[in-house]
This record gives structure tokens, sequence and C-alpha cells, in this order.
């Protein structure tokens, strides 16, 4: 479990919008709202027993059509998560089912090593509102759109990527620790 005291300034909220932005122009406020909850609250959203999710990594990587890019994404700027594509266990799936199994376990190993142990000093709700201007300033949303996303904020819902974003990048990735990122049995 990790020990996290971080304050929303370190996370840089401009430069996290402006990146993923870079990186996926299709993306929606609802993938912004998404990777900054991310950036926050690591994998402490989704894990469960190592096992499931080491399944659920397996299951995945075997049903996905596409690699998702980039195979690893700092979420954080270097403070915090980052994204590891699923992509990258895309080879031993194919040719190495030892391996492969073996990535999906450290994987798991590594995300649970990523779940925070406490909250964080600021709610998600806190966060995005607190950011709102910044935020909007760069993804420009409609009252309707900007409401929709703050409802799942005020409830601490982390939502599915928008229908553009999951049509146009096909994400399949996992959340972890990006001090962790060398302890990654994987070729990135």
């Amino acid at each position: 479990m990790k020990q996290l005291n971080l304050q929303p300034g370190a996370l840089n909220i401009e430069q996290i919008i402006i990146n993923e932005l870079a990186l996926h122009p299709s993306c929606k406020l609802i993938d912004i709202y998404k990777l900054l909850f991310q950036a926050y609250f690591g994998p402490s959203h989704i894990l469960k027993d190592k096992m499931t999710v080491a399944a659920s990594i397996k299951t995945e990587t075997l049903t996905m059509q596409h690699t998702y890019k980039p195979l690893f994404q700092d979420i954080g700027n270097g403070v915090g998560f980052c994204r590891i594509s699923l992509g990258n266990l895309r080879p031993a799936a194919i040719s190495n089912p030892l391996a492969f199994k073996q990535q999906c376990d450290a994987l798991a190993d590594l995300m649970q090593l990523s779940c925070l142990e406490s909250d964080p000093p600021y709610t998600i709700n806190e966060l995005w509102h607190n950011y709102q201007k910044t935020i909007l300033d760069i993804c420009p949303a409609n009252k309707e759109e900007w409401e929709e996303v703050s409802a799942l904020a005020k409830n601490t819902t982390i939502p599915s990527h928008s229908d553009i974003f999951s049509t146009v990048y096909q994400p399949h990735y996992r959340i972890i620790d990006i001090q962790l990122i060398d302890k990654i049995p994987l070729h990135i």
C-alpha cells in the first residue's frame, strides 16, 4: 500500500490536461475527469483481490483488438501514477503463456502496492470544483456536460471512458505508482 501525501498543486492539473489532449485530442470532459481521478487516487478505486485483478488483466489482454497507445503514460508529471498499456503484455500472451501469467500476476501485485493507504487531503469533488476554471479553459464544455461530470465527482464515481475515446483509442491499461515502473517485468 502506498502512503501518498499528494497535494493537488503537486500534480500540475493544467499540464496533466494539456498532455492528455496532446496524446488523445478526441477526449471529452468525462475522460479528463477520469484522468484526474486516476492521477489523484491511482488504482485504489478498482482493486479487488489480486487473483481477480490478474484474471481481469489476462482476459482483457487476450480479447483486446488493438494496442492502446502510449504503452506508458505518466499521468502526474513524474508525481503519483502512470497508465501501463496492456499492449505491453501481448508478446508474452502470444508466445509464452507462463511468462504472460507471471506478467499478469506481477502487474496485479504492483497495482496493489500502488493503492493508497489513506484518503488524499482533498476529495475528487473538491479537486474538480477547485480547478473548474483551469479545466474549462483547456477543455471547454457546455453547462450540461459540466453538471453531468460534476455529479460523478460529487458521488466519487469513476466512469467508463466516453464513447468517442473508447472508439478512437480503445483503452486497455492499468494504473500503477510511477515509482514502481522499473519493477514491471515488461519491455516498455
